[in-house]
């Protein structure tokens, strides 16, 4: 009876999923601060539309402009001449639509209107794809757990590792461990 193939992770890039997480709060922290320079600028009555900020921060501005003076814009001004007589900046809400389109997470928004960026774990995860590739991992593996329990009563050179193994097994300085060379389980 054949066994069925289970995979096993090989390695979590826990650098780069840490930095995409930081990627999205600042994505959100960006468009957060869109709002608040709307609110601090015109009084607005109603709450901010985040999705309709998201995707337009300059002309959303201009468009609430227009709304929030309307009775004493009997003069009919366009929103850019509404800008220019009350001396908005409107510069600095172009900068931070910039930074906020500079950023490539994708915001997604719920039902009521929450945005979100999720960063999914099992984008920096890397499996096993066969039954060869687990044998090869678990050997490798078991190197590992011989060369920590090695050094536990004897200091090993570490760095070595790699020529002594052929690549099989690297010494990772930055993590201070061992681990089994994604490469190296391909072949």
């Amino acid at each position: 009876m054949k066994s069925k193939f289970t995979p096993i992770m090989i390695k979590f890039d826990k650098d780069s999923y840490e930095a995409e997480q930081l990627k999205a709060k600042q994505k959100l922290e960006i468009l957060d601060e869109a709002s608040v320079w709307i609110h601090n600028t015109i009084e607005i009555e109603k709450k901010i539309n985040l999705k309709r900020l998201h995707l337009n921060m300059v002309e959303y501005f201009k468009d609430a402009l227009l709304v929030v003076y309307k009775d004493q814009n009997t003069l009919g001004l366009s929103a850019e001449k509404l800008i220019e007589a009350k001396e908005f900046k409107v510069n600095e809400l172009a900068e931070i639509q910039n930074r906020y389109e500079a950023n490539n997470m994708v915001v997604k928004f719920s039902k009521n209107y929450l945005p979100s960026c999720r960063v999914e774990r099992k984008d920096f995860e890397t499996y096993t794809e066969n039954d060869k590739q687990n044998t090869r991992l678990l050997v490798g593996n078991n190197l590992i757990a011989a060369l920590n329990a090695l050094d536990k009563h004897h200091p090993t050179a570490k760095l070595f590792c790699n020529r002594l193994t052929n690549g099989y097994v690297n010494f990772d300085m930055h993590r201070n461990g061992y681990y089994v060379n994604p490469e190296m389980l391909k072949v």
